[in-house]
């Protein structure tokens, strides 16, 4: 019974997103994950999280855009952080290309 309840929720939601999306809001999502700046009041993992939990919305949008890889994910993280975290991160010899996920949050915590 719940997973027919959870299933008619996720259809009605997909609907939705079919009837009130366009291609371009799918563009746009995209672009604010990529241009997204963390805000000084949020914690690193915060920010991280929810860039990718507006990722995940990508495949819900009428669109033939795929969500941003992991490596682009993790760019888009990178971008959006402090210059002075950036910095610091570039200066410890860290790399997102060498740094899996949970290294690169990690750094921030320190």
């Amino acid at each position: 019974m719940a997973a027919e309840m959870i299933d008619n929720f996720n259809n009605l939601i997909c609907h939705f997103f079919e009837e009130y999306t366009t291609d371009d809001n799918c563009h746009d999502l995209l672009d604010q994950i990529r241009m997204a700046h963390k805000p000084r009041s949020m914690k690193t993992q915060t920010f991280f999280y929810r860039l990718r939990e507006l990722n995940g919305y990508v495949e819900w949008l009428p669109s033939e855009e795929p969500p941003l890889t992991d490596s682009q994910l993790n760019q888009a993280f990178f971008d959006g952080m402090p210059n002075a975290w950036k910095e610091r991160y570039v200066n410890a010899g860290r790399s997102i290309r060498n740094d899996n996920r949970a290294d690169l949050c990690d750094f921030s915590t320190t």
